[in-house]
């Protein structure tokens, strides 16, 4: 499995995939101080609408959620090389007369692009809070302090949601798959996060019920990804070179 891993890393151009992370962390500064620009002017200057932007938990939820839709897109963009474009015709003759089992093969393509989301994620994101922690201690934009239950809980939910991405990009790899589409790899890997997350965003000050959403999505991807994983690796230990 190890070798398999290293040889899918060799075969696939990792570096453009970082280079995406960095992107969407660059992004995700500018939005978290976006946020933090708007509790700094206060919400009283504008429509009362805007208070769920507002404020550490706020601000955590939507950079999480941001955050989970965007590497979920990045993760099924991912598939779309490491999955979709190897089993279609031309080159799944080549991949299935492999001297590995199909499952493993399968597997290992799989893992790369779940720990890379998945990791990646939580990277980026801790990288974030730690800068905007310190800034906030310097500049104070959004308030005097900064609990360290705030702390705890950006560590929390960038876990979580960072497990969802992952899964949720399996979920989207098995539709692209069953189709054999690209575009519907990436569809998919769009609209299932960004359709959850408007259930957390409607809310970002409700920090309990947030969270225990964000736990039971992170269980539901994930059941998802392994259900998904398994039918797909039964269809391709039955497939014909």
């Amino acid at each position: 499995m190890i070798k398999l891993i290293r040889l899918e890393l060799k075969r696939n151009r990792i570096k453009k995939y970082i280079v995406a992370s960095i992107i969407i962390s660059i992004v995700m500064f500018a939005f978290i101080y976006a946020l933090a620009f708007l509790s700094y002017i206060g919400v009283d200057n504008f429509d009362s609408d805007l208070k769920v932007f507002t404020g550490y938990d706020s601000i955590i939820s939507w950079i999480s959620v941001l955050s989970m839709v965007a590497f979920t897109t990045l993760s099924a963009v991912m598939y779309t090389r490491f999955v979709i474009d190897e089993y279609k015709q031309e080159r799944k003759i080549l991949l299935l007369s492999y001297p590995q089992k199909r499952n493993i093969i399968f597997l290992s393509k799989l893992t790369v692009v779940f720990l890379f989301t998945t990791m990646t994620m939580i990277i980026c994101n801790l990288f974030i809070y730690l800068v905007f922690s310190v800034s906030e201690n310097v500049f104070h934009l959004v308030d005097n302090t900064l609990p360290i239950e705030i702390i705890q809980r950006a560590i929390k939910v960038t876990i979580l949601t960072s497990l969802t991405a992952g899964g949720f990009g399996i979920v989207a790899m098995g539709i692209g798959f069953i189709k054999n589409s690209v575009p519907m790899t990436i569809i998919s890997g769009i609209l299932i996060p960004a359709l959850f997350s408007n259930i957390v965003l409607v809310s970002a000050n409700n920090v309990v019920g947030n969270d225990m959403f964000f736990i039971v999505l992170m269980v539901l991807s994930l059941i998802l990804g392994v259900v998904i994983s398994t039918r797909l690796m039964k269809k391709i230990n039955i497939m014909e070179a």
